[in-house]
């Protein structure tokens, strides 16, 4: 059990929602990272 649920008695489902939201953030910031190195590397080999 959670500290929190010990001392309030409920779950902490907002704390859960905002590690969701993180969770979704730091995906998409992958996927875009990805996305703009292999467009990089696509300009970089038209270029030679």
């Amino acid at each position: 059990m959670s500290p929190y649920r010990i001392v309030y008695g409920k779950a902490c489902t907002r704390r859960k929602l905002q590690i969701s939201e993180i969770e979704e953030l730091r995906n998409n910031a992958y996927d875009n990272s990805r996305i703009y190195k292999t467009k990089l590397k696509a300009t970089l080999a038209s270029r030679s």
